[in-house]
């Protein structure tokens, strides 16, 4: 969504980041080839799949039910800009 967004908003005639921060979610390969490049949240995919099935089978187990926070990375990316509005930035 978030590429497409991009596309969007210059031909709206919007400029990223100058009039509009983008960012993005997964850390898709595309987000590194977008102009400009997508920042990003990146979950950890595998570990959420891992995680998910080690509590399943707790689960079928009769197993109490735990817990667990995944950390997602933040990948900083040409897309974000400062916001130019000073109460904005205090926010």
């Amino acid at each position: 969504m978030a590429i497409g967004a991009l596309k969007a908003l210059r031909e709206a005639g919007l400029r990223v980041p100058e009039d509009v921060s983008v960012i993005g979610c997964d850390n898709l390969y595309l987000s590194e080839t977008t102009w400009p490049p997508l920042a990003t949240i990146d979950t950890p995919k595998r570990q959420v799949g891992r995680i998910a099935m080690e509590l399943l089978l707790e689960a079928f187990r009769g197993e109490d039910f735990r817990r667990v926070e995944v950390h997602p990375e933040f990948v900083l990316r040409e897309s974000l800009s400062r916001a130019r509005d000073p109460l904005l930035r205090n926010r």
